[in-house]
Parts: C-alpha cells; structure tokens; sequence
C-alpha cells in the first residue's frame, strides 16, 4: 500500500471498464446515450479518483515518515547485507517497515549497529519462523544468501503461508527461492514479496 503505480491503475481499469459496459449496453438495448456521459462524465471521475488516491498517498507517506501505521520487520541473513538492507530502509520511512531486529550466523544478543539504530542479533536464520511469531512482526525478509543449515526458503516459505506474517526476499535470494515461490518487485525496496504459491 503506498508504493508503486498500483494505487493509480486501479481508477483507470474501472473507468474504461465502465465506458465499455456503458457502450455495449447502449449498443444492445437500442439506447441513446448522451456523449457528454462517456466523453466527460467518465474522465472527470476517473481524474478525481487519481487525485484522491494521491493525496491519500501523500498523506499515509507522511504519517509513516512519522512512525505511524508501520510494518514490523524482521531480518534474516548474513550481517553484512542486514546492516546494508536496514541502512536502506532507513533513509525513506515512507515505505511503511520498521526494521525491529534480526536473526543472523552468532551469539544471540548480539548487537549491529546501521545508520537506522542498533539491532539485536535474537536467533539464527533457522529460527526464523519461531522468532518472527514471537516478536509478533508483521514482514520477515531473507536477505543475502539466507545463511540457513537446517532450513530452506521454501520451508519458510510454507511455514508463513498460514500465518499473517508476509515474507520478503532479497534479489539475490530469488535463485534460491525456487521456482514455486514466484515474485514480484516491490517499488522503492531491494525486496520482492513472493506472491502465492501454485499448486
């Protein structure tokens, strides 16, 4: 929500959708419509959609900016490319995640410093999932090369597919994803959300 052209389709889907029903209908029944309907009543309200659902985007951008209405995250990976994804996240809170800790290769507790604040180190790539039920996060990403030893990301992938808890990949994770977790790019992020899963 609040990224990408998305929000901005939707109104121009519905509009041409709905001059076509309205042509067809006319054509079928052996109405007259008026022109001004289909030539200025349509784009007028397709407009007015747009603009409402930018300055809606406008809005929730800066609520985020904020610290309103944020995602919790949480990261796993090596802790190199942790700190690098967390340092990105950081320099644009409109994109709505809150990056609240991390699970990565050492001692728990741990601690890594990014230029959005300090991390803790609460668990290895493979407790993923148990943290991430236990921290109550919103998002989990796997970034760099995921780092697991007992795990996959598919496995990961099927364990939060129950639960509300969106999961998030880096680009450079996608190979490892597998070709039953497709994705999508999420704008303004070096993330991509696999979307549902074929069966």
């Amino acid at each position: 929500l609040g990224e990408g052209i998305g929000d901005y389709r939707l109104p121009w889907v519905v509009g041409l959708e709905s001059m076509a029903v309205v042509a067809i209908a006319s054509y079928a029944l052996r109405t007259q419509v008026s022109r001004s309907l289909v030539v200025i009543y349509f784009p007028v309200l397709v407009l007015v959609a747009l603009s409402g659902r930018y300055l809606l985007r406008q809005a929730l951008t800066a609520a985020r900016r904020r610290g309103r209405g944020m995602r919790r995250l949480l990261l796993a990976g090596d802790e190199r490319t942790i700190c690098k994804v967390a340092d990105h996240l950081g320099r644009n809170g409109g994109h709505g995640y809150e990056v609240v800790a991390a699970c990565a290769p050492g001692a728990p507790g741990a601690l890594l410093p990014t230029r959005a604040g300090t991390l803790t180190l609460v668990g290895s790539p493979d407790e993923l999932v148990e943290v991430a039920r236990m921290l109550d996060v919103d998002a989990v990403a796997v970034v760099g090369d995921g780092s697991f030893v007992t795990t996959t990301l598919q496995e990961i992938a099927w364990e939060l597919e129950s639960s509300q808890v969106e999961l998030l990949v880096a680009p450079d994770v996608v190979d490892l994803a597998g070709p039953r977790i497709p994705v999508a790019p999420v704008v303004g992020l070096p993330l991509l959300p696999p979307r549902d899963r074929a069966t």
